[in-house]
């Protein structure tokens, strides 16, 4: 299987029979040009429903920092298919991303970004506890 398989892989992700097999390709296929075709329909409105599937697939690649970027992100509205699994996956791995995600929410204040500030407010408190 070659780049050249993750859009047709991409359009499975919707596909309540075909999902899992798309997950399961794209995990077995973690380059970044594969990682860029994720995360241009993460940060396309329109593919909704492909968010949930793609953030599970984000969770096992946290560490890398356009895709932790792309986790944070997805915490500006928890109406977003796939947010409350991006937070879970961040409080998680909280110890290892802390520092990140205070940048995040430092830059999100800056910004103004309301919404997303408060939901990574939360997931911190979240680590917090957990840590405690």
């Amino acid at each position: 299987m070659t780049q050249a398989d993750a859009p047709k892989w991409a359009k499975h992700l919707a596909d309540p029979d075909r999902e899992e097999e798309a997950i399961a390709w794209f995990l077995a296929h973690p380059d970044d040009e594969n990682k860029a075709v994720l995360h241009a329909i993460q940060i396309d409105g329109s593919q909704k429903a492909k968010w949930r599937a793609i953030a599970r697939i984000f969770t096992h690649w946290y560490a890398d920092p356009g895709i932790l970027a792309a986790l944070f992100q997805w915490l500006a509205d928890s109406n977003w298919p796939g947010a409350g699994i991006a937070a879970d996956c961040l409080v998680e791995h909280g110890e290892q991303i802390l520092a990140e995600l205070e940048e995040a929410l430092t830059r999100a204040r800056e910004l103004g970004d309301e919404d997303l500030a408060y939901s990574l407010e939360a997931v911190r408190e979240d680590i917090l506890l957990k840590q405690r």
